[in-house]
């Protein structure tokens, strides 16, 4: 969700990095931490969460494409046409990133129009053709628990509303800005701030594009029960009609796919949907999880080598340590939140595999560390603190010429 191009700090200096994000912290020679904060741990949790949500995007936006073409047509999706609809975004993009590298720029420009632009269109858009409007109560204070299936009771009743309000909502990618900090000046607070700032654009049309969706859809049942499977298309129809929905579609799509050039998303991680959407969703299930388990790992161990941390110049001052606890308590309450099954009752269908995905992962991550990364592994070279100790010992003996003469 956050945009490292909505923010105009980060401005290309020759791809020169300012490699301070997991090097400040002097931790048994920097083994321990560097190994879990750049080589093991946290590295296997992001990149497997980045194949898992970018495979999913890619193929939720196969699915859209199948959506709409179904609409009204004699076309019947099946798992092998939304695989090789699948198939071909992935190489399309491929082609994008091997072949146009100088479009990048530019195709991030276009990004941007899409993600801002686009979505606060379409949420104008519904909010001016629905023929009625939702009230305030309904889409404030009115609950709505649909997990429970074949007449059991859902979630909301057997755990508290409050869990399927939270599994309901997530806002991650927090550290999409922080991809292009090697290719930019003053990294360590350009990239801060555009994180911050990226979060905060995202965040705000997240919340008025739900609104908008709210306020303006016009019958629940038939929207959550759409013969297109997508409730968010039966509310474009409702509210644009056939043109202005495929319109809204496309917008998405475009969303959608232009979230998939930057990243590693191989064809073979959406062949699981071929013998059931369950296997395809427990290998996409370590997506929210596994990002949010490698965030926390660095910001943990800031609070328990708090005396240790060295800031950089871009901090919270006297509020780091407590936002920092905060931080690593939500992060448990979150991941414990998204492992619990999310449908009643629970069997081999409505399981959450997420749970056994971070185990794998975990596990692997401390046997190589244990049987082998401890052994060689001894961190990165820190050439920025090397370059700054050489600038201050230049301008030491400046100044003792300079006292002489």
């Amino acid at each position: 969700m956050a945009h490292p191009r909505l923010v105009k700090n980060a401005v290309p200096e020759g791809g020169q990095a300012d490699d301070r994000s997991c090097s400040q912290m002097d931790l048994t020679n920097g083994q321990v931490s560097n190994h879990h904060c750049g080589s093991s741990s946290i590295l296997r949790e992001y990149k497997l969460s980045q194949v898992a949500v970018t495979a999913g995007i890619g193929f939720g936006c196969a699915t859209f494409i199948s959506t709409v073409c179904a609409y009204g047509t004699s076309f019947e999706p099946t798992p092998r046409t939304t695989i090789g609809i699948f198939a071909g975004v992935l190489y399309s993009q491929a082609l994008t990133n091997t072949f146009g590298t100088d479009l990048l720029p530019y195709i991030n420009d276009v990004s941007v129009c899409f993600h801002a632009f686009g979505t606060m269109s379409i949420i104008i858009a519904i909010l001016a053709k629905a023929p009625v409007h939702q009230s305030a109560s309904f889409v404030f204070t009115r609950f709505i628990d649909n997990t429970g299936v074949d007449g059991e009771v859902g979630w909301g009743v057997r755990a508290s509303n409050a869990y399927v309000v939270i599994v309901g909502y997530t806002l991650l990618g927090y550290d999409s800005s922080a991809h292009l900090i090697e290719e930019t000046h003053n990294a360590a607070m350009a990239g801060s701030v555009s994180i911050i700032m990226a979060i905060a654009v995202s965040a705000a049309l997240g919340w008025f594009l739900i609104l908008g969706l709210l306020f303006s859809m016009q019958d629940l049942e038939g929207t959550v029960n759409s013969e297109t499977g997508l409730p968010v298309m039966q509310i474009f129809l409702d509210t644009l009609g056939r043109n202005g929905a495929f319109a809204a579609m496309a917008v998405v799509i475009c969303c959608m796919y232009l979230c998939g050039p930057r990243w590693k998303s191989p064809l073979r991680t959406g062949l699981p949907s071929l013998g059931s959407e369950v296997a395809f969703a427990a290998a996409t299930s370590i997506a929210t999880i596994g990002l949010y388990i490698s965030y926390a790992i660095p910001i943990a161990l800031r609070v328990i080598y708090h005396d240790r941390f060295v800031r950089g110049p871009f901090h919270l001052g006297k509020f780091s340590y407590p936002v920092a606890v905060v931080s690593v308590c939500w992060i448990i309450f979150i991941t414990v939140a998204f492992i619990i099954p999310q449908i009643n009752p629970v069997n081999s269908q409505t399981f959450n595999y997420a749970s056994v995905a971070v185990a794998v992962v975990s596990a692997y991550s401390v046997w190589f560390w244990l049987l082998s990364a401890r052994k060689w592994f001894t961190g990165p070279v820190r050439h920025v603190d090397h370059d700054a100790e050489e600038e201050q010992s230049t301008s030491a003996e400046k100044e003792a010429s300079g006292d002489k003469l």
